[in-house]
């Protein structure tokens, strides 16, 4: 790491950020901002001048702009709160762009109000069968957005109404996602979530990537890698090591598989999956190295111990310009479990049925990752009956934090936490 980037990392380290600093800079998420206002600016007076733009064609990309743009803001907003909005498209030097900043409140409003505006001509993950499911902005993929920023709203102002929109807007992606289900020859049994199996889960969205169960992905390919996942990932070099490291928390013995709800990280194929089973011996003496979104180890079905087998941990994408490996934005259980916390926001003392139906998302994520028989876990809901909210919203905290691992929601989730009490 050069120097200039060492001191970055320090201020953050210790909580003196300066203006300057390499990774509290927003201009890229502006960029793609202003990207989208130009489209949405220009796009109108292209329709006139060629007939082969269709509106359909037209209506679908404001969709895509004014979905990607809220997302961009959504980021901005979570991350610094108070943040400039700006909808019109900037084309020349002479434009003034010192904007104000805008309250966080209306910024999301605004937000809300142009993604139920693309939500009315998105475009449906059914119409593809490729990269495009998943790569486009969407129904799914706006309505995932709008139950994420109706959460959040939820959250901070302790709406009510919001968390209602959140559930709502759930039950909108779940019912699609399985309807979008295209059944195995000999498949017979029907499910209220597809999803992959456990064994299964780490090949299909972090090796073979636009799983079934996957919502939103940022694509990359030879023409565009991703260098920023592999450097913070996987190494900063051919023979540097990451910026990131999983804390030892993840560990065999750690908090996270030790509880007796989670169950123990021998039970649980995301924690022999995520991270290596060793502590590094570079940088945090106690932190584990990442496999989630680093190695491109492909089951074959064999028998792996995955605590010993060195065969199955080692297995590293190269370090290249061409590092293809998307970045999940959301996913299935992401939704699932936005919904359970939604749910336990809304319920009131005693009030089995929002927690049961929370509980129920909770283990549908949960058991789809144990390596054991479901008679034998822990996690049943006579064990949770009686222990009211906050114990349910503990729960799903951890349950995404076990799922969702690395994939950039923990600070996010902790916001939220706060926010609400």
């Amino acid at each position: 790491v050069t120097g200039s980037l060492v001191e970055d990392l320090t201020e953050i380290n210790t909580a003196n950020t300066q203006p300057d600093n390499t990774f509290a800079n927003w201009a890229s998420l502006y960029h793609v901002i202003n990207n989208c206002n130009l489209v949405l600016t220009r796009a109108g007076a292209v329709r006139s001048e060629d007939p082969s733009y269709a509106e359909g064609d037209y209506l679908a990309d404001c969709s895509q702009m004014l979905a990607l743009r809220a997302l961009c803001y959504f980021y901005l907003v979570r991350n610094f709160r108070d943040v400039p909005y700006v909808t019109q498209a900037f084309m020349n030097s002479s434009q003034n762009r010192n904007i104000p900043q805008s309250a966080p409140d209306s910024v999301i409003t605004a937000c809300i109000n142009d993604l139920k505006t693309a939500e009315q001509n998105a475009l449906s993950a059914s119409a593809f069968t490729d990269w495009r499911r998943v790569g486009y902005m969407t129904k799914d993929a706006i309505q995932t957005l709008l139950a994420d920023m109706y959460l959040w709203r939820g959250s901070v102002m302790h709406n009510a109404a919001d968390y209602q929109a959140c559930v709502d807007y759930c039950d909108k992606v779940i019912a699609s996602k399985k309807a979008q289900h295209v059944a195995d020859r000999n498949e017979t049994e029907v499910k209220d979530y597809y999803l992959a199996s456990g064994r299964m889960m780490f090949d299909e969205l972090f090796v073979d990537q636009n799983a079934e169960e996957s919502i939103f992905e940022l694509q990359f390919s030879e023409a565009q890698g991703n260098m920023a996942t592999c450097q913070y990932y996987a190494r900063i070099n051919n023979g540097g090591k990451p910026y990131l490291y999983a804390s030892s928390i993840f560990a065999n013995k750690g908090l996270v598989y030790t509880s007796e709800a989670g169950g123990k990280k021998e039970q649980d194929w995301r924690g022999l999956t995520f991270t290596y089973n060793s502590p590094t011996t570079v940088g945090s003496s106690d932190g584990l190295e990442l496999r989630k979104y680093v190695s491109d180890f492909t089951e074959t079905g064999g028998n792996y111990n995955l605590i010993t087998s060195t065969s199955y941990a080692t297995k590293n994408r190269a370090y290249t310009t061409l590092y293809q490996q998307n970045y999940i934005v959301y996913r299935l259980t992401d939704v699932m479990l936005m919904k359970a916390e939604a749910l336990t926001a809304l319920a009131t003392a005693d009030d089995d049925i929002r927690l049961r139906e929370a509980f129920n998302m909770v283990q549908a994520v949960n058991s789809r990752s144990k390596t054991i028989e479901l008679s034998n876990d822990s996690m049943q809901w006579a064990a949770f009956s009686s222990s009211g909210i906050a114990t349910m919203e503990e729960l799903v905290l951890s349950e995404r934090l076990r799922e969702l691992a690395f994939e950039g929601k923990r600070w996010y989730d902790l916001l939220r936490y706060n926010y609400r009490h």
